[in-house]
């Protein structure tokens, strides 16, 4: 795969917009690939790739009474399956109900973007892109689009395949941050540098 200049200058040859990045964000409906996308696009823009449910995922495991060493995508490939570590809840559901039960109402709906903010603002000072995944509450977003600035940030709104639809509903909402003056683009996640191409496409241009 291609690699993204890494410079301001060698940014500045692709056009304005890539030169002025700063923040990627990618929601999505569950299994539309948010975390591989955010992988891909990482190696691909030489970025720093997080979630902004992994201190989320960290708190839960505390909750429940797993090893603070359990890494935060144990789960990962069975979130929808029942599990003894979460008392008959699937990972999905525990997250959901520790973030509405206890992060929401102690720490407030916008905790978790307020917490990411200070890494987004780390990386701004080296030049280095954020991108953030999972993202899906406006309340968690604002604070990232703000430390950020709307120019700086890129939405990338993933969709299923066509013919594909898993059936799976979370709490998270369908964002649309265009009043807030933040590019977006509707991509399917397939393949890594499909994506990376079709990225290029909306994203440079």
């Amino acid at each position: 795969m291609a690699e993204f200049p890494a410079t301001l200058e060698d940014r500045a040859k692709l056009g304005r917009f890539p030169q002025e990045l700063a923040l990627v964000l990618i929601s999505g409906p569950p299994r539309s690939g948010k975390n591989r996308a955010g992988s891909c696009l990482a190696r691909y823009l030489r970025a720093d790739h997080f979630a902004l449910s992994d201190h989320l995922k960290r708190q839960t495991h505390k909750h429940y009474g797993l090893a603070e060493d359990t890494p935060i995508l144990q789960f990962e490939s069975r979130k929808d399956t029942p599990s003894r570590e979460f008392d008959g809840l699937t990972p999905r559901e525990a997250y959901i109900d520790y973030s509405e039960r206890v992060i929401k109402p102690q720490f407030g709906t916008g905790f978790l973007g307020e917490l990411a903010c200070k890494r987004i603002e780390e990386n701004s000072l080296v030049e280095r892109i954020s991108i953030v995944s999972g993202v899906g509450f406006l309340d968690e977003v604002l604070p990232l689009v703000n430390s950020a600035s709307p120019r700086r940030t890129f939405h990338i709104a993933l969709e299923y395949p066509a013919g594909e639809c898993p059936g799976i509903r979370d709490s998270r909402e369908c964002l649309d941050l265009t009043p807030l003056g933040v590019k977006t683009a509707t991509l399917v996640n397939e393949e890594c540098d499909a994506f990376i191409h079709e990225f290029n496409r909306v994203a440079v241009n």
